[in-house]
């Protein structure tokens, strides 16, 4: 299951584009909701992740925190046909409410040191859009409660009753539902945020955090198409982040052969080497529709799938350039995250192959991707941030 919410354009109020929205994606289906922005119904804060918005409707809404996230969402859809060939309208209700605890952020645990998923000049206004994980691994407890509810056409009247034929039930409405209420508890969680101006133009995008084999071990990768600043050039950029045994590695120089249904991943660091296998039932029938940031406002523009099998497998140089490769890890899970996103992309079911190579130059790639270089940012920036407002930090 996944929750995203989103507001656009919050600062232009005659922009076309402006709203604040949020999606519930489950496994009996997934509801969209938009309304108008509102100062006194949206509310956030500039230095916590605090996220509230009120809708105008039966007291639907969305709120997350760094600790909770709960809201009741309500959408319809038209065109599904019943066993009587009659068109039905289908109302899905999302109810959920559930803890958050973090066990890894990205760079570490919860008591570790952070770091920007970027690089530490992604504080600044200087790449478009801007990406944070904020939790790589941790757990949830709590529900997760969906209601289905498919109506005829042609019923007249909204009687509450199941209508079973006959002369008896003419003019009631007849409808069916559907209900299931998820409880769980410690059940693992990922957490990430996108800002900025733009989005890029085509992506892939991995994430598992639950290998069996290997509990210390999450992953985030992606490769995105985005624009430069100033020049407005385009540039391939990637990344592979590991969390595994207390280590956080970062893969700057990443390559990649990827459509939906298969994602080939390869990654350097230092002495180390990663590749990741992804794969999903290819003719889509896992494919869930994503709601994503395009020039015209929000738009199905990514495929995703929760059930993809993902295998990492992570080696280590032995004896400087030349030497043997040891493995590390070679672990597989089946609840692996694989998205393809992008318009063109989408609209050609994800099918086109993408040959990429992470292309950001040198000597900025060594710049931002340094870790020590990072550091040494951020304490910069925690300083700056006593004398000048930095929101974010």
């Amino acid at each position: 299951m996944a929750f995203i919410h989103h507001v656009f354009d919050p600062h232009l109020p005659l922009s076309k584009r402006r709203g604040v929205g949020t999606q519930a994606l489950t496994p009996l289906g997934s509801v969209y909701k938009e309304g108008t922005y509102d100062p006194a119904t949206f509310f956030t804060d500039s230095h916590n992740l605090f996220l509230r918005n009120e809708f105008c409707a039966d007291g639907e809404f969305f709120e997350l925190t760094e600790s909770r996230a709960r809201g009741r969402t309500t959408s319809s859809s038209d065109g599904d046909v019943d066993d009587h060939r009659r068109m039905t309208t289908t109302v899905t209700t999302v109810d959920y409410d559930f803890s958050i605890e973090s066990l890894v952020g990205w760079g570490g645990g919860y008591g570790d040191r952070q770091y920007s998923v970027a690089g530490w000049l992604s504080a600044l206004p200087l790449f478009d859009p801007h990406y944070q994980v904020l939790i790589s691994r941790g757990v949830a407890s709590g529900y997760v409660h969906v209601s289905k509810k498919s109506i005829a056409a042609g019923s007249s009247t909204s009687s509450g009753e199941k209508a079973q034929g006959g002369d008896d039930d003419e003019g009631k409405e007849e409808y069916t539902v559907t209900e299931r209420r998820f409880d769980f508890n410690n059940a693992a969680v990922y957490l990430e945020k996108n800002w900025g101006g733009t989005f890029p133009t085509r992506w892939w995008w991995m994430q598992a955090n639950t290998f069996s084999s290997v509990p210390s071990l999450s992953v985030t990768s992606t490769g995105a198409i985005r624009a430069l600043p100033i020049t407005g050039q385009q540039e391939e950029v990637a990344l592979v982040g590991i969390h595994w045994d207390g280590q956080f590695l970062p893969f700057p120089f990443v390559s990649w052969t990827v459509r939906w249904g298969s994602w080939v991943i390869r990654g350097t660091y230092k002495e180390y080497v990663v590749t990741l296998l992804g794969r999903c039932d290819k003719e889509g029938e896992s494919a869930v529709p994503v709601r994503c940031p395009t020039p015209d406002g929000m738009q199905d523009a990514a495929l995703e799938t929760y059930s993809g099998e993902l295998r990492l497998i992570l080696k280590k140089r032995v004896g400087g350039r030349g030497g043997m490769l040891e493995t590390l890890v070679d672990a597989t899970t089946n609840n692996a995250c694989l998205e393809v996103g992008g318009l063109s992309w989408f609209e050609k079911g994800g099918k086109e192959v993408w040959e990429g190579r992470s292309a950001m130059a040198e000597p900025l790639k060594s710049i931002v991707m340094n870790v020590e270089a990072e550091r040494a940012g951020a304490d910069a920036l925690q300083l700056l941030k006593k004398f000048v407002e930095i929101p974010g930090l």
